[in-house]
């Protein structure tokens, strides 16, 4: 995953400030030998810092929301899964409302991906996502024109290259809503795959269980890093894999139960109604203690 991206987008300045500096140093022939892995090192270390801790900060506005603290609206739904999401799919790019074709197109909400080998055999998957948040107790309402809209977001994304990266395969598409109609839902899954000639998985998540998977990976990450290959089958198995349905209404639900399954051979100590603060907050809890008793 190249973490620059992230770095450029988070802090143009800083990177404009370092490029010009490898320049003069490099023109003055001062540059230490291990200056790029330093360097480089340095970037992953301040992306992965910056993910995390935008993750920690939107899971708990999830939280707060579920027990009724704080408001939720479509913006900061957009907002939040996709700061979630990046956590648990790292290569996760934000498209969204601001982003369109040159044909002035509407793009989905953002698009991720995975690639990765085992015993010799190179596994590959993207996905695209969806944010429907609503107020009605009723749930979302996936009228004809959300069947059109997603039907085109998937015919779009076939066409501008973006899933070159992932073996040119829209492996899932995934819906993230606090709630929809069941029978609607099914209906929108058939109409989808059918108008976009597409038959890979349709997935429904809510914003709770999407922060179950995410407490799950937080809670576990080391133990995760111990067996990384391990986490990216089941992961891959989770969301990307191609599942067999008996007609194209069937549709995937993530739940809790589902994550807790895929994930059971962690064996967690203790499930988090939250997530505790990732090791990047801690740092910086630690560092803004010392300033202060300085």
């Amino acid at each position: 995953y190249d973490h620059s991206r992230d770095l450029l987008e988070l802090k143009p300045q800083y990177v404009h400030r370092k490029l010009c500096s490898i320049i003069c140093q490099k023109q003055d022939k001062k540059l230490p030998p291990d200056y790029f892995t330093a360097i480089l090192s340095n970037a992953v270390a301040e992306s992965e810092a910056v993910i995390n801790s935008q993750a920690a900060s939107s899971a708990r506005n999830i939280t707060d929301f579920y027990r009724s603290e704080s408001k939720m609206d479509e913006i900061s739904l957009e907002d939040d899964a996709h700061n979630v999401l990046k956590f648990i799919i790292r290569s996760l790019e934000k498209w969204g409302r601001l982003m369109k074709t040159k044909e002035e197109k509407r793009l989905p909400e953002g698009m991720g991906g995975m690639r990765f080998e085992k015993s010799g055999k190179e596994f590959e998957g993207a996905l695209v996502y969806d944010c429907k948040f609503t107020t009605k107790e009723e749930g979302y309402n996936l009228n004809m024109n959300e069947k059109r809209k997603a039907a085109d977001y998937i015919k779009i994304v076939k066409k501008i290259g973006a899933l070159k990266s992932f073996g040119n395969k829209l492996s899932s598409y995934l819906i993230l809503s606090n709630k929809v109609r069941p029978r609607q839902f099914k209906n929108f899954t058939e109409t989808v795959k059918k108008d976009a000639k597409w038959d890979g998985n349709m997935i429904l998540i809510t914003p709770k269980s999407l922060l179950k998977l995410y407490s799950t990976i937080n809670g576990n990450f080391d133990k995760i890093l111990g067996d990384y290959g391990k986490f990216q089958e089941t992961l891959y198995s989770l969301i990307f894999r191609k599942r067999q349905t008996k007609s194209k209404r069937e549709y995937i639900e993530l739940t809790d139960s589902a994550i807790d399954s895929a994930f059971s051979y962690l064996t967690l100590k203790e499930l988090r109604d939250f997530p505790l603060p990732s090791k990047a907050e801690k740092q910086a809890i630690e560092i803004i203690h010392i300033t202060k008793n300085s």
